[in-house]
């Protein structure tokens, strides 16, 4: 028999990935500070709580900016990365798709040997070729490929419109392409 609301064998629920702890500011509150607009005293019910990471995902962010910073690569495509990485912090990405950005871009910079603001369509097309060659899945090439798409378009397209060099990019896979990967 099946309980209600939950599935799979597991009868507990998941684990959850934050640790709510309460901050020392929240038990220094006065009653004054705990009463919401009507009055009311809210103190048990106040959703001032910090999050501890328990992933480091901000320390992994600042690991990979550094990498970025200190990589081998031309001062101008250093410029541009970090410049995509500020734009991404604006929008309110989060640091672990900031850091698959930073992932795809540095892979991408490996395999076209020229400066992404001299790449042409035959660069981009050089590693959308890299990503189908070496076994790298749908979804994945699917990521890498909106995420040099949108690097092109806020970098060098002031987030506007698409560059030439990637305006012909396409995200859509072909049904072909999926039942076979299956």
């Amino acid at each position: 028999m099946a309980r209600k609301g939950r599935t799979g064998s597991n009868p507990l629920p998941g684990a959850n990935s934050r640790i709510h702890i309460s901050t020392l500011y929240n038990t220094m509150k006065t009653d004054k500070d705990n009463k919401d607009k009507n009055g009311n005293n809210n103190s048990i019910n106040n959703n001032n709580t910090a999050h501890r990471d328990i992933y480091k995902r901000a320390q992994r962010l600042r690991y990979w900016i550094n990498r970025v910073k200190h990589d081998s690569i031309p001062e101008e495509d250093k410029q541009d990365i970090l410049k995509f990485i500020e734009h991404q912090e604006q929008e309110a990405v989060s640091s672990l798709r900031m850091i698959r950005c930073i992932n795809a871009i540095l892979l991408a910079k490996r395999i076209i040997n020229v400066k992404f603001r001299d790449a042409t369509k035959e660069d981009i097309k050089c590693f959308v070729d890299y990503l189908e060659d070496n076994n790298y899945t749908l979804s994945t090439q699917h990521t890498y490929k909106s995420i040099i798409k949108k690097f092109y378009k806020v970098v060098y397209g002031n987030n506007e419109y698409y560059p030439e060099a990637v305006a012909w990019l396409k995200n859509k896979v072909s049904k072909d392409k999926r039942m076979k990967e299956e």
